[in-house]
């Protein structure tokens, strides 16, 4: 199961015309849209079918009609909170996709019954698409904001469609100031390269920013890393 949030392909509003539903249907392949209110309000789905029974129950057919007229509103939905599992049980027979709303009633994403793609901000990746280039970073910003920007402009202006970097949280990663027995080139030398090489999570986030300005999201470093190993964080600049 695939959880798509960036619902804009599953999306029109009550008010857009009928054949505006229509034309999403065709490009997202997905063969289903959602309608909500201009609040964002889930007011029900739309599919071919939807959109076949709604004609027949016309005198004259007039595709610039409000996509609400067609909506079928009693589709199947999700709380946003629900498990993995609760939302499974929902996919059977036609039903491949279930919109999750919050307590407002909001259309937040949508469970795709899927297992061979996901995704990564606007990218998918899987069977299809195209190879998801990552370019590594690491350190190699040698601690400074201004050249980690400046290594994601060249990452993108190359092709990349991910940077990554390496944060460490010295403390965890190193208890009491050394290193293990053996570690890199010697606990002193190791952590002094390190400290002056690090960027903290704070400083990071700077670079994830210039990298949304780009065009894309970024994804925030994990909060806890691994006590022995130095944890990851992604940015995706295109």
């Amino acid at each position: 199961m695939i959880i798509e949030r960036t619902v804009t392909p599953f999306v029109v509003y009550g008010e857009d015309p009928v054949l505006r539903a229509l034309e999403k249907i065709t490009a997202n392949k997905a063969r289903i849209v959602f309608c909500v209110t201009e609040h964002g309000h889930l007011i029900g789905s739309i599919t071919d079918g939807d959109v076949r029974r709604w004609i027949s129950g016309q005198d004259q057919v007039d595709l610039s009609r409000p996509c609400s007229e067609a909506a079928n509103t009693g589709a199947v939905s999700a709380p946003a909170t629900a498990t993995p599992a609760e939302v499974r049980t929902l996919f059977h027979g036609a039903v491949d996709h279930v919109p999750l709303v919050d307590e407002q009633g909001h259309l937040v994403a949508v469970a795709v019954n899927r297992s061979d793609a996901f995704r990564v901000g606007r990218h998918e990746v899987g069977k299809g698409n195209p190879a998801f280039v990552i370019a590594e970073i690491g350190i190699n910003h040698n601690g400074s904001v201004d050249l980690a920007k400046h290594l994601v402009d060249l990452s993108a202006d190359a092709g990349a469609d991910a940077v990554k970097f390496q944060l460490r949280d010295m403390g965890a990663l190193y208890r009491g100031g050394t290193g293990s027995e053996g570690e890199d080139l010697g606990p002193q030398y190791t952590l002094d390269l390190l400290s002056r090489f690090n960027l903290p999570a704070e400083r990071l986030f700077e670079v994830f920013d210039h990298a949304k300005g780009l065009g894309s999201t970024s994804c925030a470093p994990p909060s806890t890393p691994r006590a022995s190993t130095p944890s990851s964080s992604t940015a995706c600049p295109r």
